[in-house]
């Protein structure tokens, strides 16, 4: 009776495997902004990176790549992303999508810009503006954006061609 019990729970867990992994939400890089100021912004430039991040893991995404975008700032001395970038990362990582922006302060208007590039199909599908003298209401205008941001790319995910396989037609 005991192997019994043991196959029938090895069957469960076999059977949940695959829901469990269609639960997970899309992989996400999300890079270093681009800052444009004449004073140093940088603390606000990785404020608003670890709000996108948090915002996007809140709604349910998956964050790629950070110990990895950490590396290439602290030991290869990489100061801008861009798109190759974010390419060679999540192919290293295996995301899929990537939040790349910019930051700028102009007088006392702080502003924020960002898209979102879907890596497999090689295009943005989304972008994202926030503006504000406080740099506190910027930073809680991007956490209320998390939801929005998972939707645009389960949208572009859902959007893809469905990968094709084994054979198509079969001669009897």
């Amino acid at each position: 009776m005991r192997p019994l019990k043991y196959f029938g729970i090895a069957f469960f867990i076999i059977l949940l495997l695959p829901l469990s992994a269609l639960a997970k939400g899309p992989k996400v890089i999300v890079l270093p902004f681009e800052t444009h100021s004449s004073t140093d912004i940088s603390a606000f430039r990785r404020q608003a990176m670890e709000y996108i991040a948090s915002a996007l893991d809140a709604s349910g995404a998956e964050i790629a790549g950070l110990e990895t975008v950490k590396e290439m700032v602290l030991k290869k001395g990489v100061k801008r992303f861009g798109e190759k970038d974010a390419h060679a990362i999540a192919e290293k990582e295996g995301a899929d999508f990537a939040v790349l922006g910019s930051i700028a302060r102009l007088g006392s208007t702080t502003d924020a810009d960002w898209r979102i590039i879907d890596l497999k199909a090689n295009a943005p599908i989304a972008l994202f503006y926030k503006s504000s003298e406080s740099e506190q209401d910027v930073l809680k205008r991007i956490s209320e954006s998390g939801n929005e941001m998972l939707k645009k790319m389960v949208s572009a995910f859902e959007a893809r061609p469905a990968s094709r396989s084994g054979v198509i037609d079969e001669i009897l």
